[in-house]
This record gives structure tokens, C-alpha cells and sequence, in this order.
């Protein structure tokens, strides 16, 4: 499954989002690991298996993180998910609670009524007649950059998105538009009792349009926003995000009870 670690120390296990693969943290992967064992890997259908259809599954994909685990010999981590990681991140913590020992979520979002969404359900409603097309589309749809929207980031990030996600089996897209539509993760992060980062960028207001009560569903949310970044907040600030996520973990060290309740 193309597993990548380096250093040592409590360990940290990457969690890319939809497109693209682990490598969107390997600067993360490598400074991180002078103190910590860092980990990332890639999903089903974007490593060795690029291009396959496979099952894209919420609990495949929980399965394989721990598969992960086995792999690496570690009883417990610190996850980072980027977008659509979040859910992986979430639902794993809901099944092996013992398992994680904090989540830092970068974009992350959930099930609310917002615009986002209504994005994601117009996208999943249509059919790949085209897949170019289709993904041309969807592009469009969650990497706006319009007047009510504005992101400077927004055409470059785009332009990753069409890359990457022509590389992938038509049918993964659909099939993690399923997973957010009909995944309850508002319903799981109101059960999350462990330390947790939050990140958004300053021009991420589209994916924010579903996250209005965060504090409200998860009161003890450490949420962050970083200035002049967009969805990609590790790509876009690198150096302010490494800055917030190493204080967020030395938070953490001295801890014996790592649970917030």
C-alpha cells in the first residue's frame, strides 16, 4: 500500500485528501520526523493501484488505516487528515477510540446544509456520460473563485484537482461523494472526546459554509485559521501551518491523560 515512515517518537500517520497521494506531506513527513515517526501511505486506487476501480468504501478505508497500524507495530497515533481525510481520520477514531491519541483536521468539513454540499449533491445526482467532463465540472463546483467567493488559490488548486483526479478511476469521485452524503460524521465528531486541531484558510470559505457550528458539536476544538491560505493550507502556508501543528503537539507531550473527558 506504498507506506512511507521515517524517525521516531509517538507517531503521526498522514492522511492525504481525494486526489493526489501521500506526497501533498512530504515536507510535513520529513521535519516533523526529527521528533516524531511520521507516516503516510496512499488510499485504495491512488498508489500501485492507480487507475483500478476498487471498492472506495468509508470502511474499507478504515480498514486499510489499519492495516496501517499492523504495519507499522504502533498501538496508538496522532492522525492529520487534509480534506476528505477527515472522514477516514473520524471514523477510525470512532471504531479504535483507543487508537488515536489526537486529530488535526486540515479543511476539514461534515453533513450540514450549506452550499457546499448542495455542490456535492448535484455532482454525485449527475452521470459520468464524460468523465472529463464531469470532473471539469465538479472542479468548477468546489473550486470556485468568483466574486462572493473570491480565492486567489483557487485556479492552481484546481488545476492539481484535474490532474490528479484524471489519473483516478472514474468511479472514486462518486463513490467518496456517497461517502459525504450519506456518512454521518456530524453525528460521530459529536462523540470525539480527544484532543483535536482544526484548520481552515482565510479563502476556504466555501468548505466553511458547512462548518457554522463547529464549536457547537465539538466544544473543546482548538480551530485555527490561517491567513492567506486557501483548502490546501500545508501547500499554500507551510510554515505557518508546521508552526501550529508543532504547538498543538508539544501541548500534548507532557499530558498522561490525553482524553479531554
Amino acid at each position: 500500500m506504498n507506506i512511507t515512515s521515517f524517525g521516531n517518537g509517538e507517531p503521526i500517520i498522514f492522511l492525504h485528501g481525494l486526489v493526489g497521494n501521500q506526497h501533498v506531506f512530504k515536507m510535513e513527513v520529513k521535519q516533523l520526523s526529527e521528533k516524531y515517526k511520521t507516516i503516510s501511505y496512499d488510499y485504495l486506487g491512488h498508489g500501485s493501484d492507480l487507475g483500478e476501480e476498487v471498492v472506495f468504501t468509508i470502511e474499507n478505508l478504515v480498514s486499510q488505516l489499519y492495516k496501517v497500524y499492523e504495519s507499522e507495530q504502533i498501538k496508538k497515533a496522532h492522525i492529520c487528515a487534509l480534506s476528505f481525510g477527515c472522514y477516514i481520520a473520524h471514523a477510525f477514531a470512532e471504531k479504535y477510540p483507543d487508537k488515536v491519541i489526537s486529530i488535526c483536521n486540515i479543511g476539514g468539513h461534515y453533513n450540514n446544509l450549506s452550499f457546499l454540499f448542495d455542490q456535492f449533491t448535484q455532482s454525485f445526482q449527475e452521470p459520468i456520460n464524460d468523465y472529463p467532463t464531469w470532473l471539469k465540472k465538479y472542479a468548477e463546483r468546489v473550486k470556485p473563485n468568483t466574486k462572493e467567493m473570491p480565492n486567489p488559490y483557487n485556479e492552481k488548486s484546481k488545476d492539481i484537482f484535474l490532474t490528479y483526479g484524471a489519473l483516478l478511476h472514474p468511479s472514486i469521485i462518486k463513490q467518496s461523494l456517497k461517502i459525504r452524503l450519506h456518512f454521518d460524521l456530524k453525528a460521530v465528531l459529536k462523540t470525539y472526546k480527544k484532543p483535536l486541531l482544526w484548520i481552515s484558510g482565510e479563502y476556504d470559505s466555501l468548505y466553511r459554509t458547512c462548518t457554522y457550528d463547529l464549536k457547537e458539536i465539538i466544544p473543546h476544538v482548538n480551530y485555527v485559521e490561517i491567513p492567506d491560505a486557501g483548502h490546501l493550507v500545508n501547500l499554500n502556508q507551510s510554515a505557518l501551518f508546521l508552526k501550529e501543528y508543532e504547538r498543538f503537539l508539544s501541548r500534548l507531550v507532557n499530558r498522561k491523560d490525553k482524553d479531554i473527558a
